[in-house]
């Protein structure tokens, strides 16, 4: 499949560089969606994440300082990886990996212009992982994944998270799943804690924002032995940046991601 029939029934969201941070979490929320290509005068300049945005709120360089007061140029990935419309499908997923991003700007190019045509992501991949019925999640899932305590601080997760490069967190009491944290539920959290909070408060408040606070409850969990598509359609369905996988023990022993859906569109479904 090329990534132009991916294109065809998405449309170009964009936002410019100075628009504030919280346009773009708004604009995220409101399309449901977590990157958004970025602009100036209609040029592409960079594109910006949810986990961006999690990343700058919880930065001690922006310490007392709302999303209110915070343009996209602030926490924008300039270095901008673009992809053509007629590449293969798996040309996309082999670049998002190698380059260790969440998404590819599409852009047609001729020495003097370059156009937006509209952008690949993960999310996209994951999708193409509905019809794999012959494939495990335990055969493609990142084993003894990192998770947190329900009593554990958000600062704690947000470090996890960026440390080791996972973008989500189960969320466990008294050995039982409760819930999930990821890059959108930590931004979010930020965004309505630096708006909430006096200023002179924050340094000591934040120190108290413990993970049961914002994290979703009731999370869909996965056994071993269910289909990649199955884990696929519960992705879609709820937004979801990963699926716990549990043991009959209901023990964690994995996580299946958007990553682990990318990587099996690179091999062309094939398991290594």
């Amino acid at each position: 499949m090329k990534i132009e029939a991916i294109l065809k029934d998405k449309d170009v969201l964009t936002i410019d560089k100075d628009q504030l941070l919280s346009d773009a979490l708004d604009k995220m929320e409101k399309n449901e969606i977590a990157h958004i290509i970025v602009t100036d005068d209609d040029k592409l300049v960079g594109i910006i994440s949810i986990r961006d945005i999690a990343d700058r709120l919880g930065s001690t360089k922006t310490e007392r300082i709302s999303p209110k007061g915070l343009h996209v140029s602030s926490a924008m990935s300039m270095n901008v990886i673009t992809i053509e419309p007629d590449r293969d499908v798996e040309d996309a997923a082999n670049l998002m990996l190698k380059e260790k991003v969440g998404s590819l700007a599409v852009t047609t190019k001729t020495k003097e212009t370059e156009e937006i045509v509209g952008i690949i992501t993960k999310m996209d991949l994951v999708r193409r992982c509905l019809k794999v019925d012959t494939i495990r999640v335990d055969q493609i899932m990142t084993q003894s994944p990192y998770y947190v305590n329900a009593s554990d601080r958000v600062i704690h997760a947000r470090k996890i998270m960026f440390e080791n490069r996972v973008s989500t967190l189960p969320v466990f009491e008294e050995g039982e799943l409760v819930g999930i944290v990821d890059y959108g539920s930590i931004a979010k959290a930020l965004a309505k804690f630096r708006e909430s909070v006096a200023k002179h408060h924050q340094s000591e408040r934040i120190r108290h924002f413990l993970v049961n606070q914002v994290m979703s409850t009731a999370p869909p969990s996965l056994k071993p032995d269910a289909t990649v598509s199955e884990g696929a359609r519960i992705m879609l369905n709820e937004k979801l940046k990963g699926i716990p996988v549990l043991d009959e023990s209901d023990d964690l022993i994995g996580i299946i991601t958007k990553t682990d859906m990318t990587k099996l569109v690179a091999n062309k479904f094939k398991v290594d």
